[in-house]
């Protein structure tokens, strides 16, 4: 102690545990020696007498190699506790990441069963093309065209469109890269044997991981039918213009959702004087066309209740105001999606006329039949009395 190898504290608490318990057994300290290096002993000491002097045997030993060795384990210990907490981590994270992916490739299959289905049930045909227009995947619906998907896929869409219509196909498809939004374009797709054939195509563009367009998906619906039918339509409707327009029969068009003229023929504009600027989008009411409100409000009563007029007798002011009898006919008919009447105005004032004259030309040879009558029975009678 007296080498200075013990600081004064160590030395003071020494000395009280010998003093309380006696002897002192391994005790660890920390010293320094001459070199001021520090270094680790176990301090052991006991009591003993000689010759009746007590005195006190002290044992050192060095630990300084064993101690740095236990401080190296437990710090390879932390160290391995620590990778063993990095691994048990990592494993629940590689768990959680497993379960995770097994999410997902459930709902991976979930979502192929379900566009499998969807693409063998519907009637539409389903594909993929890539930015620069070559066919990547087709639904078997590619079927109804003559065509198998193997026929198509690897191929520009150049080889089965129309070449009229490529022009709007490959704008549309230039819109879509460079706006990342869906178009629909109305196109003829070419069969493979050679006919063609109207389809409706809905696409949008599906991105890639860095925001580019990885390729374009979209529904092909055919839609010949409905072009048909369209087409039909307005066949339909080019010839009822023509007969309406020649008809030498006054002829109306007039929406029955809100009584306005739509329309009217050149017979009409000669027989009434008005043009068809002066007709078309007003009502009959504002023009004054019908001269007895009672008539008129029978015509509605009744187009209202059997959608249709048959000859009905009504008197029609015409517009330098002189009313004419007409025979009005009507009949419910659809012009462009909407209810609409078309009515026919023959104008039978003259044949009226006629008749009136008639009647009344019957009645005075009625009247003088009878007086002839009257008269050659008072003749008979006076002969008779003088040849008595």
């Amino acid at each position: 102690f007296a080498a200075g190898l013990l600081s004064p504290a160590q030395v003071a608490d020494l000395t009280e545990r010998i003093e309380r318990d006696g002897e002192i057994e391994n005790l660890p300290l920390s010293l320094i020696n001459q070199s001021g290096e520090e270094k680790e002993i176990l301090l052991t000491t006991v009591p003993i007498t000689i010759n009746s002097q007590k005195l006190t045997i002290t044992v050192v030993r060095e630990v300084t190699a064993l101690k740095q060795a236990e401080e190296e384990l437990i710090r390879r210990n932390e160290d391995l506790h620590a990778a063993y907490e990095e691994l048990t981590s990592a494993q629940a994270e590689i768990q959680a990441s497993y379960h995770l992916l097994l999410e997902k490739e459930e709902e991976r299959k979930e979502s192929e069963e379900k566009y499998r289905l969807l693409t063998e049930k519907t009637n539409d045909t389903i594909y993929q093309i890539s930015p620069s227009g070559t066919v990547l995947y087709v639904s078997p619906q590619v079927s109804r065209y003559g065509y198998t998907p193997e026929d198509l896929i690897s191929h520009p869409i150049e080889e089965f469109i129309c070449e009229e219509d490529m022009p709007a196909v490959l704008n549309d498809l230039q819109q879509s890269l460079s706006t990342s939004s869906p178009t629909m374009t109305l196109l003829r797709l070419r069969g493979k044997d050679g006919r063609l054939h109207w389809v409706e195509d809905n696409g949008s563009p599906v991105p890639a991981p860095d925001g580019s367009v990885a390729y374009l998906s979209g529904i092909l619906r055919d839609i010949s039918d409905r072009k048909k039918h369209d087409e039909e339509v307005r066949e339909s409707e080019r010839k009822f213009s023509i007969l309406f327009r020649r008809n030498p029969l006054p002829l109306t068009l007039v929406s029955a959702q809100d009584g306005i003229f739509t329309d009217v023929n050149d017979s009409f504009t000669i027989t009434t004087g008005y043009s068809r600027e002066e007709i078309v989008g007003r009502r009959a009411p504002e023009l004054g066309l019908f001269g007895d409100q009672a008539e008129q409000s029978k015509m509605i009563s009744i187009l209202r209740s059997t959608g249709q007029l048959d000859r009905l007798e009504m008197h029609c002011r015409l517009k330098n105001g002189e009313i004419r009898t007409c025979l009005f006919s009507a009949r419910t008919i659809i012009m462009n999606g909407r209810p609409h009447i078309l009515s026919t105005i023959d104008d039978v004032t003259e044949q009226r006329i006629g008749e009136d004259a008639v009647r009344k030309s019957e009645e005075h040879l009625r009247r003088a039949n009878r007086q002839l009558t009257l008269l050659s029975g008072i003749t008979r009678h006076d002969i008779l009395n003088k040849v008595s």
